[in-house]
């Protein structure tokens, strides 16, 4: 896997939303001269794919656009949440959990990521949250997408385990960066539990209720492989692509070939010294239930 791999799909994105290559300049023309007048963005940073697929995230609106850079960088340079980049994976089959993002789009042109616990006894959950957040820098930079869907597969963990990662600030902090910061559009969490009913009790006061209402729990993976057409997903998951395995394995040399990049990618924030007084924004922390969710 490339992470142009993930851009396939570019130009039919952009004809859905009746985008022109002539239309899509003019906008990274504004929001590059906006940025040039703000002196604490990392400008060399912040790259054209960046700059697209924030565009499309925030559906092509360039007011709201700088918005989410501001959020994204800012959230980034808080300390309060600088323990998920601390020490981040170069090599995801490393990990005792991994996400991994499908090769391929659904019909609706939204991008299914499964992640899984692969080794139940190294688990934890700040190290997952980091993971997934990894990625996301990739996602970020060269995902063209209509919206995401999640499968988090526990099916490895056992019910002690899973009750023991239950950790509200942990859960608090990220779906923070991720909606906040990342723009993301969750169009659907599929969680894979043993214990899956006190999970949902846990997460419900923890998310923005669009979000858990988009939320679906089973109890073993054989319960949830008719939810998607097999073309979708990989062969253990009842699907026809390449196992999970395999496709972590693809996933290891996309990290490896991009590790300089990605080094780039979780520096990329804000330099609040050097902020003008003018264009501060509003403070990073606080709720998120309130969150607007596509």
């Amino acid at each position: 896997m490339k992470p142009t791999d993930l851009s396939v799909s570019r130009d039919e994105i952009l004809a859905r939303h009746q985008k022109s290559f002539s239309d899509l300049q003019n906008d990274l023309i504004i929001l590059k001269e906006w940025m040039e007048k703000q002196p604490h963005l990392p400008i060399d940073k912040l790259g054209d794919g960046f700059l697209e697929v924030q565009l499309l995230k925030n559906k092509f609106s360039v007011e709201k656009t700088k918005s989410k850079i501001e959020n994204y960088c800012k959230i980034k340079a808080n300390k309060n949440y600088s323990y998920f980049y601390e020490d981040f994976p170069t090599i995801p089959s490393e990990e005792a959990v991994c996400y991994v993002p499908m090769p391929k789009l659904t019909e609706n042109y939204e991008r299914i990521v499964i992640g899984k616990v692969f080794d139940d006894e190294k688990w934890d959950l700040s190290r997952e949250c980091t993971n997934g957040l990894i990625l996301r820098e990739f996602l970020a930079r060269f995902d063209y997408n209509e919206g995401e869907i999640f499968i988090m597969d526990y099916s490895n963990c056992s019910a002690a385990k899973i009750l023991s990662m239950m950790r509200a600030n942990v859960i608090a902090d990220v779906m923070t960066i991720v909606l906040k910061g990342h723009s993301a559009k969750v169009k659907q969490i599929h969680i894979i539990c043993k214990v899956f009913p006190v999970a949902l009790n846990f997460l419900k006061p923890l998310m923005p209720s669009k979000v858990f209402s988009r939320i679906f729990a089973y109890k073993d993976v054989e319960e949830f492989k008719e939810k998607f057409h097999s073309c979708y997903l990989p062969k253990d998951y009842g699907g026809e692509m390449k196992s999970l395995t395999e496709l972590r394995a693809d996933l290891d040399k996309m990290y490896f070939e991009q590790r300089y990049e990605l080094d780039e990618y979780v520096k990329t924030k804000s330099r609040e010294d050097m902020r003008l007084e003018n264009s501060n924004e509003q403070e990073m922390q606080g709720t998120f239930r309130n969150l607007k969710i596509d």
